[in-house]
């Protein structure tokens, strides 16, 4: 059995790609896994289940973090925040490292890792494609 869309889209986003993307290097090695499903399905999806449970835990102590203190205990949600958004990463790298993706952007971080978002659309003509400014001619 194939690998469906909504698996792809959360490899895709776990690994730090645009929803937009649709035929760069990661979006064709994802699409590549079919072949492979039988011997890297299950891992796949272990993983992608797990980064969802990360994900799932982070929002829910998103409320503990603007607490400081419950009565005499002193809470320390960013502890907990920090050690999940840690696991997080941990289990994008092992999915990077099972399917031979590349991490894009690091989805777990607490803030942005990069100014721009250009798209890499080697269509579009750019001095510099990496930093995807500026466009030369139109």
């Amino acid at each position: 059995m194939a690998f469906t869309v909504a698996e792809k889209a959360y490899l895709m986003f776990y690994l730090g790609y645009s929803g937009y993307e649709d035929d760069g290097p990661a979006q064709r090695s994802i699409n590549s896994l079919d072949s492979q499903e039988a011997r890297m399905g299950p891992i796949v999806r272990e993983l992608i289940d797990l980064l969802r449970n990360v994900d799932r835990e982070i929002n829910e102590s998103l409320p503990l973090a603007a607490a400081i203190e419950d009565g005499s205990i002193k809470l320390r949600a960013h502890y907990t925040l920090a050690h999940l958004r840690q696991v997080g990463k941990q289990y994008v790298k092992r999915l990077a490292t099972w399917t031979k993706v590349a991490i894009g952007e690091d989805v777990f971080s607490s803030g942005s890792t990069r100014s721009d978002f250009y798209s890499g659309d080697p269509s579009e003509h750019r001095i510099d494609p990496s930093l995807g400014v500026p466009t030369l001619g139109t």
